[in-house]
């Protein structure tokens, strides 16, 4: 994305604490060049028809290329770098669920940005008003186990073990729990998060069907709904054994009645 755009990250120049740094300790420049938090119009480019079934090297083909390249990417351990959207793709415009589509609307969003079709609509929503933020748990750790040289995972970081299999198939994490990891190889978890300014929210009305009430961003019901397609589940450690009924509650059984208070 090239020119200007506004910094609504809360850093730089525009950070609360500028007035009061001394001058002597620096400052971040101005401008940040982030597209984070700023609005633009929703993508042009509609929603495509199904892809053919993985082919023998697991690749999505058949049918919209752009979005098919980016379905097939794959990080170093194994996952898919965008799972959902891989998932839609594979099903009938008709039979998407609201997800589906939103995982290709977003795609399709990010993409139109980065070639420029689609231009900024701060008149829709004010930049700021939603935006990522990412800060560090320091009361959370990564890992606490020293990598095992045995397995083909990093046991001191891994977001994906393969399930447990006899050998020679790909080995599964062994997680011990020991806190072996030493204490200066120990990383601080990263949290990322929606950021939503309710403030921002409250006092920008949309256009609605009920033309007797002035609706807002922050609706009259006081409900958002708030989604994002990039969360990942943890999977550093799996099995293949299911939970069942009993093992989640002992009390979910249709045979015993459940206590009276």
């Amino acid at each position: 994305m090239t020119g200007a755009l506004p910094d609504v990250s809360g850093q730089g120049g525009s950070a609360p604490e500028v007035a009061t740094r001394q001058a002597t300790l620096g400052r971040q420049q101005a401008f940040i060049g982030s597209n984070n938090g700023i609005t633009y119009g929703p993508p042009t480019r509609g929603q495509p028809g199904a892809s053919n079934p993985p082919n023998a090297a697991g690749l999505l083909t058949g049918g919209d290329a752009i979005l098919e390249a980016q379905a097939n990417m794959v990080f170093p351990d194994g996952r898919f770098a965008n799972g959902p959207l891989r998932t839609a793709l594979q099903v009938a415009p008709a039979a998407r669920t609201l997800a589906q589509q939103a995982a290709i609307d977003s795609t399709n969003c990010a993409l139109q940005i980065l070639d420029g079709s689609i231009a900024r609509a701060p008149a829709l929503i004010p930049d700021g008003a939603i935006q990522e933020v990412a800060f560090v748990n320091g009361r959370e750790v990564k890992a606490i186990d020293r990598d095992n040289q045995t397995t083909i995972v990093n046991e001191a970081f891994t977001l994906s073990s393969p399930l447990p299999q006899p050998a020679p198939a790909p080995q599964a994490a062994q997680l011990t729990g020991n806190y072996n990891q030493p204490l200066e190889e120990r990383e601080a978890l990263e949290i990322r998060a929606t950021q939503l300014n309710i403030n921002v929210l409250r006092g920008t009305n949309i256009a609605g069907p009920n033309a007797t009430v002035t609706e807002w961003l922050l609706p009259n019901s006081g409900i958002i709904y708030a989604s994002r397609d990039d969360a990942l589940p943890d999977r550093s450690a799996r099995s293949d054994t299911r939970l069942t009924d009993r093992t989640i509650s002992p009390w979910r059984q249709s045979a015993r009645p459940h206590p009276q208070a």
